[in-house]
């Protein structure tokens, strides 16, 4: 029998969906908003929790608002569109709090969302599923909760040149590849161009770099200030694990005495060393291989770090924190898109006596449950010293 309930939502979870309770359970509701009364029917029903379905929104939150995307609900690449952009901001905030807190028993000191200069139209890279008819193909994303194929003509939040390649390539699909379906990217090259290819071709021509250039500066900004405040100019030994192309290490120089990145990447690598060698940074060294072999030679080495970076796979840090707080780095910088995760990784690094100094979440992909956080943990050791 079909069950039906009235429910009011408290708050957005990680994932996208709005949180309910009835009867003291929660409920998880898609596309639906803090402040809402809807009416939902029971989708799934769970010993910790249910999940339903918007039969009726019976009195609309004061936060919603239209979503322009024509293909929103239907496509499974925006969760939260129908949020005015500062309640987004609001839930993301939220998100890392309560993931923290759940998971380290600890409130932690957290700033206010960092929001991104453009709430659309800013991914300089995207990843569309293709299957071909004819000529052409069918482009378009998975559905929400689902692996049917939504054909789209455009993608509001890719940049505007690579959403206007998609009914072109609809039309004609030249790509060298002769499975019927597969997946194609569309990239602004290191050039400013944007580019389309089969997926990994990006990274061969520039590494991986941020899906959003505006909010990446904001996230370099805001590692400059804290480590600069560290010690004098020249005088800091930084450690960069997972460093990609330099990204995060390289706009640190200033402060620097040393600095030593790793990443198994090797068109990441290549481009670290270029970009070094082309400032003038050489005190900065770039290695393809491993970050917990980096780590462990640090720590065998004695090396008094005083900064380490460590920007993982959205896996996080195990099976290597061990490795990775045996650096005994004077301060840790984490950052992070995945609360769950990003507080277990947390939670570690209390275990070998760090403490949270503070968390900044940042909106690196508006209009999606998705949050960069960056965090700054000190070695209470060296601090209380």
């Amino acid at each position: 029998m079909e069950q039906l309930a009235e429910i009011t939502i408290e708050s957005v979870a990680y994932g996208g969906a709005g949180v309910g309770r009835r009867e003291g359970k929660t409920v998880f509701v898609p596309f639906s908003a803090p402040g809402d009364t809807v009416a939902v029917r029971i989708t799934k029903v769970s010993k910790r929790y249910d999940e339903g379905e918007i039969v009726e929104i019976l009195t609309p939150s004061p936060y919603r608002t239209a979503p322009p995307c024509p293909f929103y609900g239907a496509c499974g690449g925006c969760q939260i569109q129908h949020l005015e952009y500062e309640a987004q901001l609001r839930e993301k905030r939220r998100m890392v709090v309560s993931a923290v807190r759940k998971t380290c028993g600890i409130d932690p000191d957290t700033a206010d969302t960092v929001p991104s200069p453009e709430r659309f139209g800013y991914r300089n890279r995207g990843r569309l599923h293709y299957r071909r008819e004819g000529l052409g193909a069918r482009l378009g994303y998975f559905g929400s909760r689902s692996r049917e194929l939504v054909t789209v003509d455009r993608c509001l939040i890719l940049d505007s040149r690579l959403s206007a390649m998609i009914p072109g390539l609809s039309r004609s699909f030249p790509l060298p590849d002769a499975r019927a379906e597969g997946d194609v990217d569309l990239f602004i090259d290191p050039s400013g161009s944007p580019r389309y290819g089969l997926p990994g071709t990006a990274q061969r021509m520039g590494g991986f770099s941020q899906v959003n250039r505006s909010v990446n500066r904001l996230l370099q900004d805001a590692l400059v200030s804290r480590v600069s405040a560290l010690g004098p100019p020249g005088s800091l030994d930084i450690l960069d694990l997972y460093c990609g192309d330099g990204n995060l290490s390289l706009p640190l120089a200033p402060a620097a005495r040393r600095i030593e990145g790793s990443d198994l990447s090797g068109a990441s690598i290549d481009a670290a060393v270029r970009m070094a060698a082309e400032a003038g940074r050489r005190h900065a060294e770039y290695l393809r291989e491993p970050a917990h072999v980096t780590a462990e030679r640090a720590a065998a080495e004695g090396r008094a770090v005083d900064v380490l970076i460590l920007d993982p796979p959205r896996s996080g840090c195990v099976p290597y924190l061990e490795e990775f707080a045996a650096v005994k780095a004077r301060t840790v910088f984490y950052i992070s898109c995945v609360p769950p995760i990003l507080a277990r990784d947390l939670r570690g690094f209390m275990e070998h006596g760090y403490g949270i100094a503070e968390i900044i979440p940042l909106d690196m992909f508006p209009q999606t449950y998705h949050v960069e956080s960056l965090v700054m943990l000190v070695d209470q050791s060296h601090h209380c010293a």
